[in-house]
């Protein structure tokens, strides 16, 4: 993927990014990211984490979002 369909996939996240190539979306309970190189950025939501595994997981009923 180039620069420029990156950016159109960063920049779309109205749900037309599951239509570009290389784009899967897997539904899961939990994952892990083990970083493969020691090379590169880990950011979580915009803040750089340290290069280390991470793992999270659904915690189901534990918000409750109101709007008017």
């Amino acid at each position: 993927m180039n620069l420029s369909s990156s950016l159109q996939l960063l920049l779309g996240l109205d749900g037309r990014h599951l239509r570009y190539p290389g784009v899967e979306m897997v539904a899961v309970e939990a994952l892990r990211i083990v970083p493969g190189t020691s090379k590169g950025y880990l950011t979580v939501d915009g803040e750089v984490i340290p290069w280390t595994p991470i793992q999270s997981h659904v915690l189901h009923k534990r918000a409750r979002i109101m709007t008017r």
